[in-house]
């Protein structure tokens, strides 16, 4: 009976340890379903009104739609700049160096502080033409493990900070305060 008890606990705990755990997340990243997201929280001291011009204002995103607290829109093509971190692009995987990412974006404001959340992220080869007439690629196609909802090596290590730094550096609304005379 005591090894029955035993074995209980084992598996209670072992299912209790997994439930815990909830999403696998890296540099921002986290595994919905199928889906990969990117999602940060960041300070701010702009109200709902200026965060809104900056965001129209630095041209981050296209389709622009406002609603109360909130900002919705297609993100305008990022690429990731190795060389303003002083990295070798001999370290960076390819479809990191090689496209510009774009996707949904939700920004959510509430006190002080605003949730940028982007879904659907797409990459786009740097070298095709500007016909649009390309095939989406998302990034569930690079950062899976063989297809799975799980981050394979190559993300976990590289892919996954290089692209964090650039939404990072895309969406940090940091305004400059000083003497702005021209």
């Amino acid at each position: 009976m005591s090894k029955l008890r035993f074995c209980i606990a084992i598996v209670f705990a072992y299912f209790s340890f997994n439930s815990l755990s909830g999403q696998e997340s890296v540099n921002n990243f986290y595994i919905d379903g199928q889906l990969i997201i990117w999602q940060k929280t960041f300070q701010t001291s702009l109200s709902f009104e200026q965060l809104v011009e900056q965001v129209k204002d630095k041209g981050i995103l296209q389709q622009i739609d406002i609603s109360p607290n909130k900002i919705r829109g297609e993100l305008r093509p990022v690429y990731v700049d190795t060389k303003r971190k002083g990295i070798r692009n001999a370290g960076v995987t390819y479809y990191v160096l090689y496209n510009y990412f774009t996707g949904f974006v939700l920004i959510n404001y509430q006190d002080n502080r605003y949730k940028v959340t982007i879904k659907w992220i797409a990459l786009s080869d740097k070298s095709s033409d500007t016909t649009k007439r390309i095939i989406p690629v998302y990034l569930e196609d690079f950062a899976f493990k063989n297809l799975r909802p799980e981050f394979d090596s190559q993300f976990h290590t590289s892919a996954s900070e290089h692209i964090n730094d650039a939404f990072i550096q895309r969406f940090d609304l940091i305004v400059k305060s000083g003497d702005d005379t021209w």
